[in-house]
């Protein structure tokens, strides 16, 4: 198998310019479905990250135990509570217009949050979809999980979620032809994480990225690049290209934190940070 590197050149030619007459409703409304009792840092990093990204709009729906978090870490994100009476689960997201939707980081995989998944991935597959950590965790416990996946949806996995989903142990060595394999089988994107992160097509063609480094190894990681994803998805990127973009922008502003923050320095809210300038390195003539 041989993958096409994408690189900055490919960047320049796939991200948009922005509408100068556009509003927040042209540049789309997207939807995070993240966090937990213990896990109110995954809501709070990609929602951040989607809205860097360009997102217009972003409403995070979580338990109401991590409404004053996200409430103060994104003032800038719209807030829905879900109707769970405990406070600690997932279990009906939010009515309304959406046009991405991120779901995963953070999640718990509580039986009723997986009934919840479960029933958003079969009710909205028209709906362009991020599926990240335990929503992915959640889907491997299904065996017929490539039957519910639909064209719209972009899957992240690292490599022990990969696993799960193939049903066997995968090697690092391994993971970009497994990832193409099961993206083949199921019709969805599949964004296998790693150095390099591959992103495999359900045509069969695999992009190798060509950011990021061992700076970008650390808790939170995952959850800004679903941010970045949807957000991208939000304002109308196709998944094929949303999902390799998403990935190569995230490794760029990793990069970038890295240069001036040094490697081992680097945290996931770093990568946000630096997300403008990664931007403006693509954009620059």
């Amino acid at each position: 198998m041989s993958p096409r590197l994408f690189t900055i050149e490919t960047a320049r030619a796939m991200l948009r310019e922005r509408r100068a007459d556009g509003h927040k409703g042209t540049f789309g409304t997207a939807l995070l479905i993240c966090g937990s009792e213990a896990m109110g840092g995954c809501a709070a990093l990609a929602a951040k990250a989607c809205l860097r990204s360009g997102a217009g709009k972003v409403v995070v729906h979580v338990p109401a135990s991590l409404r004053t978090i996200v409430m103060i870490a994104v003032p800038e994100a719209v807030l829905s509570i879900d109707a769970d009476i405990t406070g600690q689960r997932f279990t009906m997201p939010p009515a309304g217009q959406f046009q991405a939707v991120g779901i995963g980081p953070g999640l718990g995989c509580d039986t009723a949050t997986g009934r919840a998944v479960a029933d958003e991935l079969h009710q909205c597959t028209d709906t362009p979809h991020v599926i990240d950590a335990d929503a992915l965790n959640l889907l491997a416990r299904s065996a017929d999980w490539p039957q519910r996946m639909s064209p719209a949806f972009v899957l992240t996995p690292h490599l022990g979620e990969l696993a799960r989903l193939a049903g066997a142990v995968v090697s690092e060595a391994e993971h970009m032809e497994t990832a193409a394999r099961l993206s083949t089988m199921c019709g969805a994107v599949i964004v296998a994480k790693g150095h390099p992160t591959h992103t495999a097509l359900p045509d069969g063609d695999v992009v190798t990225n060509t950011t990021g480094s061992d700076a970008i190894a650390t808790a939170g990681s995952g959850d800004v690049l679903t941010g970045i994803i949807t957000g991208l998805l939000a304002q109308g990127y196709p998944p094929e290209e949303a999902a390799p973009l998403g990935v190569f922008l995230h490794g760029l502003a990793g990069d970038i934190a890295a240069r001036r923050l040094g490697h081992h320095s680097v945290i996931a809210s770093d990568i946000t940070e630096h997300l403008p300038q990664a931007f403006l390195s693509v954009t620059a003539p």
